[in-house]
């Protein structure tokens, strides 16, 4: 028995995606109630891995603030990663405060 060749095999993966994501995107009748509570599911899910990516650089900036540094070293505020970390913290914090905002705001502003 002859086997497809292997090329074939992720080109038919995406074809069965995408036609089970055609399906179930064709529901029709309780779609709007599915979509809200996707959007409110997919909300509460994207606040979780805001708070856990603050969290996380919060502890890895203090880890970095609080390591022994010799006189030889390059200054604090030279590092790289900790400029990366600043960075990232204020525009996850800004996301996250734009979130909440959202979700403290009317349902009809959605």
């Amino acid at each position: 028995m002859k086997r497809p060749p292997r090329t074939l095999r992720p080109t038919l993966a995406v074809a069965l995606w995408l036609g089970l994501a055609l399906m179930l995107g064709c529901r029709g009748a309780d779609r709007s109630s599915g979509a809200a509570a996707r959007s409110e599911s997919e909300r509460a899910a994207r606040r979780a891995a805001l708070e856990s990516s603050i969290a996380e650089d919060h502890a890895t900036l203090e880890a970095l603030v609080a390591r022994p540094r010799d006189e030889g070293d390059a200054p604090l505020y030279d590092d790289p990663t900790l400029r990366a970390i600043a960075a990232r913290l204020s525009e996850n914090e800004r996301a996250l405060a734009a979130l909440r905002a959202s979700d403290a705001a009317p349902a009809t502003d959605r």
